[in-house]
């Protein structure tokens, strides 16, 4: 049986200094990779340091407090392979955000505006062209809304003019229960145009003030659940399955896992 996992430690170090260990094993080829950080904040800037099991590091710098609603962000590896600078801006009803990377000689941004209890929103980019003259120019934009109720949220995304869009419904009809829906359609082709439409509805149940039990159903016939329980104040144990009905009798069509959060 192939399978995934996750281990994840964190302390914070009497110089204020917080570290997070992680060890991951891919469930694809069983590549078992580990990232630690260490992270401190000096004069109101948030530093990052980051070594994974390569040895391949990076480190990033953060400032929130230069301008209100301004956090402006650098970030590189030591090998100078990667560097990128970001900036994002937020008020009552706009934010804003623009990421700059100059060795990829490419540039990303988006915008959001609320109203009231709509919301829309559009991203796009733009690179410059290769040596040769080749590539380059801007990408195609990505347009985003989301209108909010009293006891229910509606989103809706589109990207490449059309051929991919996704819809997210989701209702609270009580502080116990709620529901979900979500709604993917990609289409593929220049001259037949062939269409994929994943549905998927889901649902959270909240048993009592310790545990709650979240499951799924697709129109692809994949059911999958979810049961977690707090078994100790810092204690959380989270067991989960998928099932996939389309293919009973096939390897690996089925997963099953087991969590145990401990925060201290």
């Amino acid at each position: 049986y192939k399978y995934e996992g996750k281990v994840e430690a964190k302390t914070k170090l009497s110089n204020g200094v917080a570290v997070k260990g992680t060890v991951t094993r891919a469930e694809k080829d069983g590549k078992v990779g580990g990232v630690v950080e260490a992270k401190k904040t000096l004069h109101k800037v948030e530093l990052v340091g980051k070594v994974d099991q390569s040895g391949a590091a990076s480190v990033s710098a953060e400032h929130a407090s230069l301008s209100p609603g301004l956090t402006v962000k650098a970030e590189g590896g030591l090998t100078g392979r990667t560097c990128k600078f970001s900036a994002d801006y937020k008020r009552e009803y706009l934010t804003t955000a623009l990421t700059l990377d100059p060795l990829k000689k490419a540039c990303t941004g988006n915008a959001s505006v609320s109203v009231g209890s709509l919301t829309a929103g559009v991203s796009g980019g733009y690179s410059m062209p290769s040596g040769d003259g080749k590539g380059g120019g801007f990408s195609v934009p990505e347009l985003a809304g989301q209108y909010s109720g009293s006891n229910f949220q509606a989103t809706a995304n589109v990207r490449k003019w059309g051929d991919e869009m996704s819809m997210r419904y989701h209702h609270t009809f009580t502080k116990d229960v709620s529901l979900g829906v979500s709604l993917d359609q990609t289409t593929s082709g220049n001259q037949n145009k062939e269409t994929n439409l994943v549905f998927a509805v889901g649902t959270e149940i909240k048993m009592d003030s310790i545990s709650t039990i979240k499951a799924k159903l697709s129109n692809e016939g994949v059911m999958s659940a979810v049961y977690s329980q707090r078994i100790r104040p810092n204690v959380t144990a989270k067991i989960s399955g998928q099932v996939d009905t389309a293919r009973l009798t096939r390897n690996n069509a089925h997963k099953i896992g087991i969590a145990l959060l401990m925060d201290y």
